[in-house]
């Protein structure tokens, strides 16, 4: 199974999100699945291992987040997270020692907050999307837990949340 251990934005983060973006002619990723990836795991043979690192990482509460800006990896149009990203990326390190521990190593890919809204855009499509992003300020929020998912790849991906931990406040 592929797994991954993220953040999901409040729903009311995400709808202001999508509100700015639904003026461009873009075809956005299911905006149910925008998160903030901590640790991707890639394909496990089973959960159990995952779920008890993520039970037992040492959590600290992180201050308020917000959605701002954004950019673009290749063809993937992405947004971007700004706010308490030091105890952001503290709680990123905990999660990721804790799974090695288990035996869990997750990526190595460094930690760049950012939540991916489409993949595959057309040049002139990615232009407008990155204008409207550049002056991008959505509400600020606070990240309530950190969930492992299972997700299933295909012509129409879906996410599974198995386990969650509350971050302190």
């Amino acid at each position: 199974m592929r797994l991954f251990i993220a953040i999901f934005p409040p729903p009311a983060a995400i709808a202001h999100l999508k509100a700015a973006m639904s003026t461009l002619d873009i075809k956005l990723s299911d905006p149910g699945r925008w998160h903030l990836t901590l640790a991707f795991l890639g394909e496990v043979p089973e959960a159990g291992p995952a779920t008890a690192a993520l039970t037992e990482a040492e959590l600290n509460p992180i201050g308020t987040l917000e959605i701002r800006g954004g950019g673009k990896f290749g063809t993937v149009l992405w947004a971007g997270v700004e706010g308490d990203l030091e105890a952001l990326t503290r709680l990123t390190r905990s999660i990721r020692r804790s799974l090695r521990a288990k035996r869990v190593p997750p990526d190595d890919k460094k930690f760049r907050p950012h939540l991916t809204l489409a993949r595959r855009t057309q040049p002139g499509q990615m232009a407008e999307a990155l204008k409207l992003l550049r002056n991008y300020d959505g509400p600020i929020w606070h990240a309530h837990e950190a969930v492992l998912v299972r997700s299933e790849l295909g012509a129409h991906p879906s996410y599974h949340q198995l386990s969650k931990v509350e971050i302190p406040r």
